[in-house]
């Protein structure tokens, strides 16, 4: 091969692969970069959900679930020491108050639960009295276990605030019962700042 077809012929290459280099570069460029051109040259950006056909709010509602704060009040203690509540915002959230007194969860969820019970000073006859009332709130369903527990303060006649986050799944029943000794009559204190069970929801 003479000396000139051998100059040719590597221009040739070096021509071709400075090409593929271009051409490579420009498919990297629009491979990274966000969205695709339409026949029109106007940049479409897809979405996930739009791709896959999928619609969050007719096929996952829950998806939409958001974090809520609930207040129940007490009304009273029924025969049994149990405490009922009622909800201070119905707005059919992640827990509802039953009829039984009963707190029924409706969503799983993480729940950060806080609770005050205070009692009036009709309650104690004596200043002995006072801190051997216990307070629980208790899940009756599911692993049937103490989810808070106190007693009452001999001078505050209150069981101070009381808060834990618990893991809670739908239908899970919760209860807060009053332990007097010799079964005792109790009076609460119905002041919302003195006696309530506060809920805070976070979905899963």
């Amino acid at each position: 091969m003479s000396q000139s077809k051998h100059k040719t012929l590597i221009r040739v290459l070096l021509w071709w692969v400075a090409l593929l280099s271009v051409c490579q570069a420009a498919l990297l460029v629009l491979f990274f970069t966000k969205g695709h051109f339409g026949k029109n040259g106007d940049a479409q950006e897809r979405s996930v959900d739009t791709q896959f056909g999928s619609n969050p709010s007719s096929e996952n509602p829950s998806s939409q679930d958001k974090a809520k704060m609930l207040t129940f009040e007490a009304t009273g203690v029924q025969a049994n020491n149990t405490i009922t509540w009622y909800a201070s915002n119905p707005n059919y959230g992640p827990v509802d108050d039953g009829d039984s007194g009963d707190l029924i969860v409706q969503k799983d969820g993480q729940f950060f639960v806080c609770l005050r019970v205070t009692l009036k000073n009709s309650t104690c006859r004596s200043q002995d009295t006072c801190p051997q009332i216990e307070v629980t709130l208790k899940e009756v369903t599911g692993k049937h276990e103490d989810i808070l527990t106190g007693w009452i303060n001999n001078k505050t006649l209150s069981t101070g605030l009381l808060c834990k986050m618990k893991k809670l799944l739908k239908d899970n029943k919760l209860r807060v019962e009053i332990k007097p000794p010799n079964r005792e009559k109790v009076h609460l204190n119905k002041n919302q700042s003195h006696c309530s069970l506060d809920i805070f929801y976070m979905p899963n």
